[in-house]
């Protein structure tokens, strides 16, 4: 016969029936079972329609790759050419013709383009200034085989093909996109002044949209390839979803804006949204300069 606990010492309490019927979930647990069932769902499907977009951008970017639109003076042997999206830059300089990118037609179209207002042909392009390792901008690099590559120290086994471009839905354009390859004769692995075609440019690093984004300060332009864009009279960061590391995107954003403005800029240039107009370069750099106080 079992003995009973000892004074002031609770035995174990009754068994729970497992026949025995829960208690009905209230409203609150219901919606919150059927948020669950319908999340995952939701999150496949959000992510198929990202890499559709990803692989029918990049897709169209490539039908178009050797659009040419009309080349823009933007100063005394300074040329953009806008061609399917992709800007690229052109610059008469004392030792040569200087591209700052090479756009995304690996037939050079587009540079052919922005050669023509220099009265300049291929051949005579000596260098080429790439702000970053993606194919918007590095497949006319096929083009110009002869040119001098500089590029930031971090997306060099991109551009000279150790690695595949980008990361995520980059990664993915990537794979539609033509993917040229270059060796690099000047690796840049940070703030750096290279005398580049008998000019003296500054280089200053940009990470972030890619590792090794590098900005090219050249008789006041400032350009930046996807850096930075411009975006409802703003100076912002590039796309987040096409950057390997967002946040360091915004703080490069920060110190390149503020490197800038020491160095008197007078036009900031884009790789996909073209140029500031005269006189705006310093409103918008102060302006990106002053978020990091924010």
């Amino acid at each position: 016969m079992a003995s009973a606990p000892p004074s002031g010492v609770r035995g174990p309490g009754p068994r729970a029936d497992p026949r025995a019927p829960h208690a009905p979930a209230g409203p609150g647990a219901r919606l919150a079972r059927l948020a669950g069932r319908l999340a995952v769902p939701l999150l496949v499907r959000a992510a198929l329609a990202l890499v559709l977009l990803a692989v029918g951008g990049a897709v169209l970017a490539r039908v178009r790759a050797g659009v040419v639109t009309e080349p823009v003076v933007l100063a005394p042997g300074v040329v953009g050419e806008r061609g399917s999206g992709a800007w690229l830059y052109a610059l008469r300089l004392p030792g040569g013709v200087v591209l700052v990118d090479a756009g995304r037609d690996a037939k050079g179209r587009p540079i052919d383009a922005a050669l023509a207002p220099l009265g300049a042909k291929r051949a005579d392009v000596t260098d080429v200034l790439l702000t970053h390792g993606h194919p918007s901008e590095m497949a006319g690099l096929a083009a110009v085989r002869a040119a001098r590559v500089h590029a930031g120290a971090g997306d060099v086994p991109v551009i000279t093909g150790r690695e595949r471009p980008g990361r995520g839905l980059d990664r993915i354009a990537g794979l539609v996109l033509p993917h040229t390859t270059a060796p690099v004769a000047d690796p840049i692995p940070g703030e750096e002044v290279l005398e580049v075609a008998g000019e003296r440019i500054l280089a200053l690093p940009a990470p972030g949209h890619s590792v090794g984004s590098t900005a090219y300060l050249v008789r006041g332009f400032l350009f930046v390839g996807d850096a930075a864009s411009i975006e409802g009279g703003r100076l912002v960061a590039g796309p987040r979803f096409l950057s390997a590391d967002p946040a360091g995107a915004e703080r490069a954003l920060v110190h390149l804006a503020g490197r800038a403005l020491a160095q008197g800029v007078t036009r900031v240039c884009t790789a996909h949204g073209g140029c500031s107009g005269p006189g705006e370069a310093e409103r918008l750099l102060r302006e990106a300069a002053a978020r990091a106080e924010r």
